[in-house]
């Protein structure tokens, strides 16, 4: 584990200007266990007001996002089993970095399904 003086703070903090990068950490944050880059898009695209398609996320998750993500060490992803998981690095940033007003956080998205569960 590193220690919070070991972190890149401009690295992490340049990682998480892009509103899809936050959308993926707070997805996973509410995920149960490592999440898929399909899970990940389909609740991603599901999400959206700007009726982005689950083929472009995930074209931008695999090409974009998730590399960024892993460069700042926010995120391990497992290409072999496509699972993502979040680093203990996410932990030590500051809360309003991840949740900046006016966004709300992800709920995960049901693998069989492909959707959000309802809010009560």
């Amino acid at each position: 584990m590193q220690e919070p003086t070991d972190i890149d703070w401009p690295h992490v903090y340049s990682a998480l200007t892009d509103g899809q990068r936050r959308e993926v950490i707070q997805y996973l944050l509410t995920a149960d266990g490592p999440a898929t880059v399909p899970a990940i898009a389909a609740a991603l695209a599901g999400a959206d007001s700007d009726n982005r398609t689950p083929s472009a996320v995930t074209a931008r998750l695999y090409h974009v996002t998730l590399p960024t993500l892993v460069a700042a060490e926010l995120v391990e992803w497992d290409r072999e089993v496509d699972a993502v998981t979040l680093t203990p690095v996410i932990f030590d940033v500051p809360v309003g970095v991840l949740n900046p007003p006016g966004v709300a956080p992800l709920s995960p998205v049901d693998t069989v399904s492909g959707r959000r569960p309802a809010h009560d």
